[in-house]
Parts: C-alpha cells; structure tokens; sequence
C-alpha cells in the first residue's frame, strides 16, 4: 500500500472518529441540558427532596428544605443528622421507620411533627425509599410535605361539623322550648287580665312574665345560631347601629375602661339585620370588658370600608376579593390561651366564672357572620390583650370605592 493510499485511509478515519466525537459531545451536552434541568425542578418544587445515607446524615436537600427549616448552606456543609429536624417525641418512631425503608419496606407517607432550626414545631408528611447502588442499599431518598395548611383545614372542618351538629340539636330544643314558653306566657297573661288593678299578685306574675320574655331572648339566640330562625335583612349602614349599640354599653363600661371609637361614617352598607347587628355588637363588646374589668385598660372598636386581596381573602377563607366592612373590637385584657382559641366559637364554651356566662355569645356571633357570608378572626395571645375582626361583604354598587377609603387587611 502506497503512501498515498495510506493517507487517504486516515483522513477517512479521522473523519469518523471526528463524527463520532461530535456525536459524544452532543450527547454530553444533552446530558448536561438534562441535568441542569433535573436540577433545577428538584430546587424549585414546593416540597423538600431529601438524601440520607446510612448514618441518617443528610447529603443531599434542595431549595426549599433550607427554607422551611431555617438552615442555611455553612450549617448544612458541617452536618445535620435527618433525626435532628424531627421534634424530640418522634425520633424513636422515625428512626424505626427509617431502617424498615432501609431493610426495603414500602411505608408510604408518614406524618410527624418536624423542628426548626429556631425551635418551633410543624406538621409534615414524609414518604421515602431506599437508595441502591449496584444492589447494595446505600441510603434513602424521599420528600418532606409541610402539612401545616393541611391540618389548618382539617381543624376548620371539624370545627364546622362540631358546630353544625350541635346547632341542629340546639335549634330543635329551642324550637320545642319556644312553644312551651308561648303557653306558659298566654297563660300567666289571662291570669294577670284577671287580677283587679292593685292587686300584688300581679307584680309576681308580671315578674314571671318578664322572665319568660328573657328566657324567649335566649331562645331567639340559640335559633339564630342554628339557623331555624329566619329574618328579614335588607341594606343596612351599620355605622348608625354601632354606635347606638355603645351608647347602651356606656353604663356597663367600668370607670377604669376607656372606650376608643374609630367609626368611619362612608362605610358601605351591608345585607343585614338591626337586631342582628346589635347582638354581635354586644356579645364582642362584653367579651372585650370582661376581660378587662379586674385591671382596666382600653376598649378599640373601629369600623370602615376595606378592600380584601387574594391574600387576605384565602386567609379569612372569604369566598372572593373585593370591598369588605371590617369590624374591630380590641381590647387590652389578659388575652386567649393559644390552646384554646380553636374553641371559643363553640357553644357552651366558656372560661368565665359560673354565673358570668353560659358561652353562647361567640357562637351566636359565629353564625350571625357566617349567615352573612362574612368571616371572624381571633389575634390573641397571653399578656397581649384580643382583636376580634370580623368582615362583612358589602352591597355592591355601580360606584367604585372612593380612593383613598380602600385598606388591606
């Protein structure tokens, strides 16, 4: 073979190989392309991927792991056990479920209570599976679900089925009691018609009259909160009963209370009752003094137009955005025990002293709102005082609101 001939077979082989090289680093840079993007989801999902190895030490966690658990990369470089983050309670239960993963066993998700670097504690849900290397079981891989708006919900929807349940049997006691108070108030009546003028039997009788009449009050309550009871409602300035409402409260106000009132007069009208109004009024009121009444302080009711943004309204749990009367009692009192506060909506639920509430005001206020299509928040805490907001949808007009009257929550 001449060299001629030579040179041409190894150009045509260089050519190849050249070929097959640019196929590679195509390839390669598909790879590449690929791994970028693998990458760059497991940083950007809304969840905590996670890599432990057999010591249960940490070696791998994206994005979001770091942000829910107040870790940061210095930290994360220097070591974190995967039973660290796991509040002290749980980590016997966790490691055992992480050697059955280890050993091959599928457990699906599994709830815990999770710690932050800081401290405090939430819910979460982990599902994970044993990581293989040519056979061998080298670690585990899963992700972590904060589960905090989960439970949020569930304990909203238990709440609501603890009160649905108990306003039906409520209402149907109340319903019943009603008939036998309207007798008994007939009765006493035609007795009274009776007696001549003069007479102190009629002061007795028109006592147990006057009793029964407030008996029937409670009655009307617990039928509105059960919603046997039916009213008309039409559109209503609030702003007008509120205030007559704190003229009522004024001599039950304590000298060591001061009553602030911030109520704005352009406030939007809203589909309502007077009667309705009042009794929310009062019930958020009194509350507000009682928790006052031993060492004083100050009483802050406002009332004015707000407009509710995505944000707020997911947070109020309101079906849709928009222009929202918002009403605000604060007051400076001892606050809500955090591990109650779930609670104080229902009915009977009460922490005053016997004889100084039946713990029907609140639940009543709960169902006058949500018969309004409103919401009630509760900001409390010990040593703090309360504000209870509440949000009533406001009449919508053709008229926009007026700039500078519209607020975010």
């Amino acid at each position: 073979m001449d060299d001629k001939t030579l040179c041409k077979e190894l150009e045509q082989k260089i050519m190849v190989l050249e070929k097959k090289i640019s196929e590679v680093e195509k390839r390669e840079a598909k790879l590449r392309e690929i791994e970028k993007k693998y990458e760059e989801l497991l940083e950007y999902l809304p969840e905590t991927i996670f890599e432990l190895d057999m010591a249960f030490d940490i070696t791998f966690v994206n994005r979001n792991g770091f942000e829910i658990f107040g870790y940061n990369q210095e930290e994360f470089d220097k070591g974190i056990n995967g039973l660290d983050i796991i509040a002290p309670a749980d980590r016997p239960r966790a490691a055992e479920n992480i050697a059955k993963v280890l050993m091959g066993e599928v457990l699906g998700l599994t709830d815990y209570t999770a710690i932050r670097k800081e401290g405090s504690t939430f819910p979460i849900m982990i599902h994970s599976t044993a990581i293989k290397d040519k056979g061998r079981t080298v670690g585990i891989r899963g992700f972590i679900i904060d589960a905090s708006e989960k439970k949020k919900i569930e304990s909203q929807l238990y709440q609501a089925q603890r009160l649905e349940a108990v306003g039906v049997l409520a209402g149907g006691i109340a319903h019943d009691f009603n008939n036998i108070l309207s007798i008994i108030v007939a009765n006493i009546e035609f007795i009274i018609q009776k007696k001549p003028e003069g007479d102190p039997e009629r002061v007795g009788l028109q006592n147990a009259v006057d009793a029964s009449f407030r008996a029937r009050d409670l009655v009307s309550q617990l039928m509105a909160f059960s919603r046997f009871k039916e009213k008309e409602r039409f559109p209503l300035k609030i702003n007008l009963i509120l205030k007559e409402s704190l003229k009522l409260l004024g001599p039950l106000i304590p000298q060591n209370i001061n009553l602030i009132q911030k109520i704005h007069y352009e406030a939007g009208e809203v589909f309502s009752d007077p009667s309705e109004i009042n009794q929310l009024v009062l019930n958020l009121c009194m509350n507000a003094i009682h928790a006052m009444e031993e060492n004083g302080g100050t009483l802050n009711v406002s009332l004015m137009n707000v407009e509710i943004d995505e944000r707020t309204a997911s947070e109020y749990q309101l079906a849709e955005c928009g222009t929202y009367l918002r009403l605000a009692v604060k007051d400076t009192g001892s606050g809500v025990d955090p591990k109650i506060q779930d609670r104080i909506f229902e009915p009977y639920f009460t922490t005053k002293e016997k004889g100084k509430g039946t713990g029907l005001g609140l639940s009543v206020v709960y169902g006058i709102v949500k018969e309004y299509g409103g919401s009630i928040k509760i900001d409390s805490g010990p040593g703090k005082g309360t504000t209870v907001t509440v949000l009533f949808p406001v009449v919508k007009k053709t008229s926009e609101v007026e700039p500078g009257k519209a607020l975010v929550v």
